[in-house]
Parts: structure tokens; sequence; C-alpha cells
């Protein structure tokens, strides 16, 4: 009797490379959608602070405004098209091992996490000043 502990190695490998793929393309949507979300938000509610603030607090707007831009324009795409690659590599095979695999779909998916954080930052900076 033979043991088909090596022969089934590769199949419970690929299970499991399967299910994170599918949570890492969960995550990369719904991290897109919350971050699209929260930047127009944002950007609404910044715009029309910023056109009635004044002085240091004003500067501090429209400093915010313009990081938000930049995100929309630039970081959250690039965030999104980084993620997108990481996840074609590891579907086609691009790892060693599983956690290999994991590895990767973690490190793909920090750009999207430090732009989250970002937009809690500045809605946390614009939700405080709207209150005054």
């Amino acid at each position: 009797m033979t043991s088909d502990f090596h022969d089934r190695k590769l199949e419970r490998d690929e299970d499991l490379i399967k299910g994170l793929y599918g949570v890492a393309r969960s995550n990369r949507w719904e991290l897109r959608e919350w971050a699209q979300a929260e930047l127009h938000a944002c950007l609404f509610e910044a715009e029309l602070q910023e056109a009635l603030a004044k002085g240091v607090v004003k500067a501090s707007i429209t400093e915010a405004v313009a990081r938000l831009r930049r995100i929309n324009s630039q970081e959250l795409p690039q965030a999104i098209r980084d993620y997108d690659d990481t996840m074609n590599d590891v579907s086609g095979g691009g790892y060693e091992d599983v956690y290999e695999a994991y590895d990767q779909l973690q490190r793909g998916c920090a750009g999207l996490v430090r732009i989250m954080r970002e937009l809690l930052e500045i809605r946390s900076f614009i939700g405080g000043i709207g209150s005054d």
C-alpha cells in the first residue's frame, strides 16, 4: 500500500491558491469600489469647504483637494494595475509554493490598503473641519 501524500500535495496547493486568488479578486473589487466612492465624497466635501475657508485652513483644504485628485488620477489606477498584475502572475503559476503565492497577493494588495488608510485620514481631516 502506498500513500497518496505526495500525489495529492499539488492538488491541495492548487485548491488553496484558487481560493486565495478568489479572495484577492473580491478584495480588489471591494477596495476599488470603496476607494472610488470615498474619493468622490471627500473631494465633493473638500471643494465645498475650500470655497468657504480662509487662511491656513483654506491652504490645508486646498492641499487635501490636490492630494485627492492625485490619488484619483494616478495612484488608484496604478494600485489597481499593480494588483491585477500580481493576480495574473499568481494565476499563471508565478510562484514556488503556496506561501509565496499568498505573500505575492498580500503585497499586491498593499497599494490599495495604503490608499484606504490615507483616504480615512483625509476623511477625518475634512470631517473635522466641516463639524466646526
